[in-house]
């Protein structure tokens, strides 16, 4: 079990920094990463904060290899949802200098399988799964060849509503 865990954490790892990438290669700055309130109650974690222009964008990133518990982006449950709101809340509020900013929550999602959403299939007939096995992403990723992976991401902007 523990090996499968950590081979787990490796590809939620390698995910978080396909996502970053991805960011990075539309000119966000990342501010950070993998933040949580480390003192008492955990809120929830942000895999990654990022900025442009006028908006501060908090990124949750669910990569998936099968489709056997849903789409990546479906893992954003209503109770997720929250933690993410409270870790948004705990972020500002620890950092008062990105309040000036407009907050936006969005779902990075790296799809890995070769099946589609309905709702991707209806707002981006183009995207392209990648139908990549778990072991070809982890070579590519490796190998450094980062644009063959860029096919398999779906970034949905604004994803959570945040209220603030």
């Amino acid at each position: 079990m523990k090996k499968t865990n950590d081979y787990n954490q490796t590809l939620g790892q390698l995910g978080e920094d396909l996502a970053v990438k991805v960011y990075q290669r539309q000119y966000y700055t990342i501010i950070a990463r993998n933040t949580y309130n480390h003192h008492g109650k955990r809120l929830g974690e942000l895999d990654f904060v990022a900025l442009k222009d006028d908006h501060i964008y908090f990124v949750e990133v669910k990569i998936r290899t099968t489709t056997k518990f849903g789409l990546p982006h479906e893992a954003v449950t209503k109770y997720k949802q929250i933690r993410l709101i409270r870790a948004v809340y705990w972020f500002l509020n620890r950092n008062p200098k990105y309040r000036e900013f407009v907050p936006q929550i969005d779902v990075c999602a790296i799809n890995l399988t070769s099946q589609k959403s309905s709702q991707d299939k209806e707002e981006s007939p183009n995207v392209q799964n990648a139908g990549f096995s778990k072991a070809e992403f982890l070579q590519i990723f490796n190998s450094g060849q980062i644009d063959k992976l860029y096919k398999c991401v779906t970034i949905y902007a604004n994803a959570v509503e945040t209220k603030l």
